[in-house]
């Protein structure tokens, strides 16, 4: 789970937040939420696949969309890797407002969602953006409540003031702040980097797809699309 970071010890008094009650519909959003999304990507590439590419290769608009999607891959892998240097290691023990953590309060998922932004400009396809509408909307309306919620009530006052001076997603740069000291949990920076290694496989996978499509003898199910 991303958890926002503030340095608050963990000898610092807590009070207990109100106590709410569960929302069962948003606890079964929140974690089944990797299953979900990713049943729905394979669903979304299934037409984008075995359709005609709108966009001519080798066109100014085709190298304005990977040069867009490299733009937002490079962004999101970025903000992910520097997330996890302020997060690993302190999810259960400390909210954290510096470094990416002082401009929004989810900058890993920040980071996934440019990543997800970057396929459709990789594959050049519209109809998969639309797609990624879904997986954006169960973060926002489930995960991120969720996640805000079971915050609240294990670092009380201290998240909530959190919460009101740091926006949730879009980052506001004039708030950022550095520490004076970071102590980095290689663990996690290394579960980060295998992640990063399969994130990195995207944009070639994309660029095959789109060489595919433009091959005459390849199968296309959905015309319309």
């Amino acid at each position: 789970m991303d958890q926002p970071d503030v340095a608050v010890d963990d000898n610092t008094e807590r009070r207990p937040a109100e106590t709410r009650p569960r929302n069962l519909s948003v606890d079964f959003w929140f974690n089944a939420r990797s299953k979900l999304i990713a049943f729905w990507l394979i669903l979304s590439w299934i037409p984008v696949v075995f359709s005609h590419p709108r966009v001519v290769e080798g066109s100014w608009l085709a190298f304005a969309c990977t040069s867009f999607g490299w733009l937002s891959f490079v962004a999101g892998l970025a903000f992910r890797i520097w997330a996890t240097l302020f997060i690993g290691g302190r999810k259960s023990a400390s909210v954290v407002t510096h470094g990416p953590y002082s401009l929004c309060r989810n900058p890993l998922y920040l980071g996934t969602f440019l990543l997800y932004l970057s396929q459709p400009l990789f594959l050049k396809s519209g109809i998969f953006g639309i797609g990624l509408l879904v997986p954006l909307a169960i973060y926002l309306w489930t995960v991120i409540p969720a996640e805000e919620q079971h915050l609240r009530g294990r670092f009380g006052l201290a998240y909530e003031d959190y919460l009101k001076s740091v926006p949730r997603l879009w980052p506001r740069w004039s708030l950022y702040q550095s520490p004076e000291f970071l102590d980095v949990e290689t663990r996690t920076l290394t579960k980060e980097f295998k992640r990063a290694c399969g994130w990195l496989s995207m944009p070639f996978v994309a660029q095959a797809v789109c060489l595919l499509r433009n091959d005459p003898r390849w199968p296309v199910w959905f015309p319309w699309f």
